[in-house]
């Protein structure tokens, strides 16, 4: 099981210099502000691109390309189960977040799980673009999806083919 946090750009697992560049890129709002409850999906690899078209079907953002994310678990970090009101059975169930009193303990955790994924203990996870569409365009006839694409952006019923 992968305790799974998505993140907002691509690239930052490969481009992050240090664990600053990780915590400014994955860890903070828009306004620069630290996200001291940090959501996290705890799923099996098998799950990760129907996790990843859930997660961006309920926030609601555009329909995603290319994803990627990072496993937490290593950090030993505790986490917390989080059910949120997501359309989608799965994201509801698999949601948890971590919880940090202030932004020095979320830059610690940061620092931690910098120094794991360098040293290739916290899995870095890519998803095609096209697996996560395969995935949507494959359940768009199922109830959950149905209902969220009834009422969908043409973005999203053009991504899913209805």
């Amino acid at each position: 099981m992968l305790l799974f946090r998505v993140f907002y750009r691509f690239n930052t697992a490969d481009t992050a210099p240090d664990a600053q560049s990780l915590y400014d890129a994955e860890f903070e709002d828009k306004h620069g502000r630290p996200d001291l409850e940090p959501s996290l999906y705890e799923v099996h690899h098998e799950a990760v691109a129907q996790t990843l078209a859930e997660h961006a079907a309920a926030a609601p953002i555009s329909p995603p390309g290319r994803k990627a994310g990072i496993d937490v678990r290593s950090t030993g970090e505790q986490y917390y189960t989080d059910e949120t009101s997501a359309p989608f059975h799965h994201i509801r169930t698999a949601h948890r977040v971590l919880r940090f009193s202030d932004a020095a303990a979320l830059r610690a955790f940061v620092g931690r799980l910098y120094e794991l994924k360098e040293s290739g203990a916290a899995e870095c996870v890519r998803v095609a673009g096209q697996d996560i569409r395969d995935y949507v365009r494959l359940h768009a006839k199922d109830d959950e999806w149905s209902l969220f694409l009834a009422s969908a952006s043409k973005d999203w019923r053009k991504y899913a083919g209805v």
